[in-house]
């Protein structure tokens, strides 16, 4: 199996990181002189402390409704009511639902809250006398507060982690495209490392995907899109990518450092690298990050398997079609060209519907099939050259429904059936084989109504000659809302407007 190469680029904030955040919630500001002063030098785990100040419960709340990542408030009780701390504390908690912020509620005056009433009524993480609080303790405070923050900070991300990765998966497993399993994993790689490492981490997501084309280190390029548009590398700085993966690839297993800072991820198929995803200027990476970069490099692996072997089973099944197709134009030489016109026109149409690229390009393919019962017909029936009887026209009307027979069983052809026995329903509900109408009519019989009929009426067959194209245009119009689906008639104008068709 040919090798792929994904490689993405992000870019680590290189400037300080931005420190650990403190709202000091206070009318008085010499209480936030203090405080600033008393913790000026602090430091914990490399990163300082950046101070916040509101004066009063309602700056309070707006402040913490704006700022992300607040690690601590340190709060006082009485402001401009004698409550208005502890409303702060119900904010946080019951308003906006969170549980990690560290709030150390501080007063002056206990005798307006008391300790034990407050610790048993509202969700609060410490309670301080202002006037017990030394220089030490506040430190202590401050420190076991940060611990506590980041503690839970990390089990959050751990479980959002988790439960990424088990939606992605799912997501994952539904592609059948090459180009965007390129972009899914690319996208899944960035969001995860966001959740697990910080937002601060990945500002940009940029990729391509690279595979041989020659024994001659020859690549096709497939670009990524990012949130800041097309990324394009040039080919050297692509060719040197290439080699330092091909250095290591074959002989490490799971998330593998190439250099500082740079990560590859390979994906694999029975032990053999087809994929790897190399991730450039990130910085260190936590355990918990590779560990969830593996499980996300072995859910892409089997994934990869999928598409791998959906495109086989979609070329196989393409090679199906084609057959019955031939063998339902055996018995009318005009009718082979007839089914492959009618691809384009029901694809055409379909697409301006709305309808997806691939889902219309699977339609067409399945309205090559639609006059698949007139196997059943008899040939001198299907060949003649002149009016039908009564009785040759009932049998030809029972192609729809043999023609549904044909490919019943086969979930693979349960669209095509569809198209077979409804191709030729009418919108107003004079057609056969059920007399359906309007939206009863699934829409890849009426788009296949309209795209039979003008090709039929455009094109000689046994029983008559080609009509003027402002004839069956004219026929197409006059039949919008009777034979046809009034949307399928307009998209299909539109499509002459554009020269589609």
């Amino acid at each position: 199996m040919a090798k792929l190469f994904f490689t993405e680029k992000t870019t680590q904030n290189r400037h300080r990181e931005i420190g650990w955040k403190i709202l000091i919630v206070d009318d008085e500001e010499s209480v936030h002189q203090v405080t600033k002063l008393a913790l000026k030098h602090f430091d914990y785990k490399g990163r300082k402390l950046n101070f916040i100040s509101a004066y009063s419960s309602r700056d309070a709340m707006e402040l913490i409704r704006k700022e992300h990542d607040i690690a601590i408030i340190l709060l006082d009780v009485v402001m401009e009511t004698e409550n208005a701390g502890l409303a702060v504390v119900e904010y946080i908690r019951e308003t906006l639902g969170d549980s990690h912020i560290r709030i150390i509620l501080r007063t002056g005056q206990p005798g307006c809250a008391p300790k034990r009433y407050v610790i048993d009524h509202y969700d609060i993480n410490d309670y301080k006398e202002k006037t017990e609080l030394s220089q030490d303790k506040l430190y202590i405070s401050i420190r076991m507060g940060l611990k506590s923050y980041e503690y839970i900070t990390i089990l959050n991300s751990q479980k959002r982690s988790l439960e990424y990765i088990v939606q992605a998966a799912a997501a994952i497993f539904k592609i059948t495209t090459l180009e965007a399993f390129f972009r899914s994993i690319l996208n899944a790689t960035i969001d995860l490392l966001g959740i697990s490492e910080g937002r601060s981490k990945v500002e940009t997501i940029a990729g391509f995907i690279a595979y041989p084309i020659t024994g001659e280190c020859e690549y096709k390029i497939c670009h990524g899109v990012n949130n800041q548009g097309q990324w394009e590398e040039d080919e050297e700085k692509i060719a040197v990518m290439l080699h330092r993966l091909h250095l290591q690839l074959d002989s490490i297993q799971g998330v593998f450092n190439i250099e500082e800072g740079s990560f590859a991820i390979p994906i694999k198929d029975k032990n053999e690298i087809v994929t790897a995803i190399l991730l450039e200027n990130l910085g260190e990476i936590s355990d918990h990050g590779k560990r969830l970069l593996s499980i996300l490099s072995m859910q892409a692996s089997l994934a990869f398997k999928n598409i791998d072997l959906f495109e086989v089973i979609s070329r196989e099944h393409q090679e199906t079609i084609n057959l019955l197709a031939v063998a339902s134009e055996y018995k009318d030489e005009d009718t082979g060209k007839h089914v492959r016109r009618i691809e384009s026109f029901t694809r055409l149409i379909a697409e301006e519907l709305g309808m997806e690229k691939d889902e219309a390009i699977r339609l067409g393919q399945s309205s090559t099939l639609h006059d698949i019962g007139k196997l059943s017909v008899p040939d001198s029936v299907l060949q003649k050259p002149g009016k039908l009887t009564p009785d040759e026209f009932e049998a030809i009307k029972l192609h729809t429904v043999n023609g549904e027979k044909i490919l019943a069983g086969h979930g693979q052809f349960e669209l095509a059936g569809h198209i077979a026995r409804t191709h030729h329903e009418h919108y107003d509900g004079s057609g056969y084989p059920e007399g359906l109408s309007g939206k009863d009519i699934p829409l890849c019989g009426r788009i296949t109504a309209l795209a039979d009929v003008y090709d039929a009426l455009s094109n000689k067959r046994p029983y008559k000659e080609a009509w003027p194209d402002e004839e069956v245009l004219g026929l197409i119009r006059n039949e919008r809302g009777k034979h046809f689906d009034p949307d399928v008639v307009d998209a299909f104008f539109r499509l002459i407007d554009k020269g589609l068709v």
